[in-house]
């Protein structure tokens, strides 16, 4: 689960009970956003509360999205979802999505850095801008996560670099254009 709260709104993103198309059966909810017409997919409940109203709706996403934290971020009336290999820009007044992208990567975490976005992937970080256009891409030579007896994590956002480790602990350290500053191996 997450919770997100800004001025504007109070929003808790969940697991939802599983949304059949065309069935009578459903949970009641306000709105259902489809984003994934597979046979594999996620249903999230989305709790948005503001000072004038309370809805419930359901986003039907892709199967490996994740009501975790770090993969959503709540700005004015809008949230950013990072949903697997989706993000999409929901604009919670009207319920209608602003913006989407498609990435070519399963994704760990979603980051807001100065006028856009960090994902942190699997296989590559990548940056997008506020209208969630691919800036940049930075892949290693292994997947971006770690063993559990490191130190370091796999990820971390500096002042002026982020910093990765890979599966093999190679060492790398690259700057906000997805420029390599260093490279130990």
């Amino acid at each position: 689960m997450q919770r997100l709260k800004n001025e504007l709104y109070d929003v808790t993103i969940s697991y939802g009970p599983v949304y059949h198309c065309n069935s009578a059966d459903n949970y009641p909810y306000d709105e259902v956003i489809i984003l994934e017409k597979s046979r594999h997919y996620q249903t999230l409940k989305i709790e948005i509360k503001s000072k004038n109203t309370e809805r419930e709706i359901a986003v039907v996403a892709p199967y490996l999205s994740s009501a975790t934290c770090e993969r959503s971020i709540l700005e004015n009336n809008t949230i950013v979802m990072l949903l697997d290999c989706l993000i999409i820009r929901l604009d919670l007044d009207t319920l209608k999505i602003i913006s989407r992208t498609e990435l070519e990567t399963s994704t760990i975490s979603l980051y807001q850095h100065n006028d856009g976005y960090i994902i942190h992937g699997e296989t590559e970080i990548i940056m997008l801008d506020t209208n969630l256009m691919i800036q940049w891409r930075f892949s290693g030579r292994d997947i971006f996560v770690r063993p559990d007896d490191k130190d370091q994590p796999a990820f971390s956002i500096k002042n002026d670099r982020i910093c990765l480790y890979d599966f093999e602990d190679h060492h790398y350290e690259i700057d906000f254009n997805g420029q390599l500053i260093k490279d130990h191996i």
